[in-house]
């Protein structure tokens, strides 16, 4: 198959050129007119990338085997120019450099690892992939985990501690949310591998009841409480909103349309329960446009727009709809019916009601396989305290303990401006 596509190969290395190479305005131009071309010259590639590497073997680099690192970020796209998670990143793969990666320099003669940011421009993604399939670096593709850090809010008043993410899912197929090409984890839970021994489900079920009880999600600023609509007696059902043209809905198989259906079927599914829109953080704490930012509240429909923690509001509501989000794997973890009208990383695999099929995963995976695939076996934990690689138990309780210092760090600030 790599063979056959040997001529496209060279046609995305020659666009790639030109993309790298033309004038500014020019280059700008070109890429607004064949965005298309560029999306499906990577999506290709990346396809290219997971067929070459499916055969091969896969552990997550070690701390123990330490060796030179590339990780390619963009100041602009690092966070507003705060690399706060280069350190962590750094400690995973054993790094001993840093550098910024031109897309149009040289590809280095070491072989390193490559971070693609979830919002990397196309060209660059296609300039490593290249790289990758002429084997001239190793490329893995990382993402924060789902259990991250205190705050993503961007505050200079939020010490970095706060802020940075020592949590990383590993993948060295495909992100492991993209639903278009195949992962690693997918392939994982596709097989008897994934099947638990007796002390790995006991754990997995730890895990599930720790987060669950100590209400540890991706970020963890969000207060406690249980807000007014969310108190109002008889069944509610949830529906969570997502930040317009996400990654994780572009490549989940999910679109506009799909939130729009997702919305009706609540409605019409429910008769007799309020729908209850919850507003994704980002658009709260970032201005990130939502896809049911024009829906109306009436007598049945009601918006979720405080910042609370997503535990406490599975722990109001009956039944959660969802496209990608997060908050379905912890709804399924709250013993929640969860349907989807994407196709996250969690569905697929027999535990959630899906709207949307992918043939390519054939298991029923039990929560525990699937909680322990994601959590444990194709994630990677630094303390954030010594930096050394731990336990997700371990980071969870250090994560326990920022959220408390935290917490007090508002209440300070909040009496301060109070005074």
């Amino acid at each position: 198959m790599l063979r056959k596509r040997g001529p496209f190969l060279h046609a995305a290395a020659l666009a790639l050129h030109w993309a790298l190479h033309w004038p500014g305005r020019v280059k700008s131009r070109f890429e607004r007119k064949h965005a298309l071309t560029f999306q499906r010259i990577r999506d290709i590639l990346l396809e290219m990338h997971a067929e070459k590497r499916a055969a091969l073997s896969f552990d997550i680099p070690s701390l123990a085997s330490p060796k030179e690192a590339l990780l390619t970020f963009d100041k602009e796209e690092a966070f507003g120019g705060e690399l706060r998670d280069k350190d962590s990143l750094l400690r995973v793969f054993g790094a001993g450099r840093f550098v910024f990666l031109q897309e149009n320099a040289d590809m280095p003669a070491t072989t390193g690892f490559f971070h693609i940011l979830r919002n990397s421009r196309i060209k660059k993604q296609i300039f490593l992939l290249l790289a990758a399939l002429r084997g001239a670096v190793d490329l893995y593709f990382v993402e924060t985990g789902f259990v991250s850090r205190t705050s993503n809010i961007q505050d200079a008043s939020i010490p970095p501690v706060h802020r940075r993410s020592c949590s990383w899912i590993v993948d060295d197929m495909a992100f492991y949310y993209d639903a278009l090409v195949p992962s690693r984890i997918e392939r994982f839970l596709n097989s008897k591998e994934r099947v638990l021994q007796p002390e790995e489900k006991e754990r997995a079920g730890k895990i599930i009841a720790l987060l669950r009880e100590r209400k540890i999600t991706k970020y963890n600023y969000q207060p406690f409480r249980t807000p007014d609509i969310l108190r109002l007696p008889g069944k509610k059902v949830l529906v969570a909103d997502q930040s317009l043209r996400d990654a994780s809905i572009t490549r989940g198989m999910a679109n506009e349309r799909s939130f729009a259906d997702m919305l009706d079927a609540a409605i019409a599914e429910n008769p007799d329960a309020y729908v209850i829109i919850k507003t994704h953080p980002n658009s709260l704490t970032k201005g990130r446009g939502s896809y049911y930012g024009k829906v109306r509240e009436n007598g049945r429909i009601h918006k979720l727009t405080e910042i609370v923690n997503p535990w406490c509001v599975l722990e109001a509501v009956d039944k959660v709809y969802v496209c990608t989000s997060q908050i379905g794997l912890e709804a399924m973890m709250c013993d929640k019916e969860t349907h989807c009208f994407g196709m996250p990383v969690y569905a697929g695999w027999g535990l959630t009601k899906d709207r949307v099929a992918l043939e390519r995963r054939k298991e029923d995976v039990t929560l525990e396989e699937l909680v322990h695939a994601l959590y444990v076996r194709f994630s990677v934990y630094i303390h954030p305290e010594n930096g050394d690689l731990c336990a997700v138990e371990e980071y969870v309780e250090a994560l326990l303990k920022l959220r408390d210092d935290y917490f007090s760090l508002q209440a300070k600030n909040n009496h301060i401006s109070s005074g």
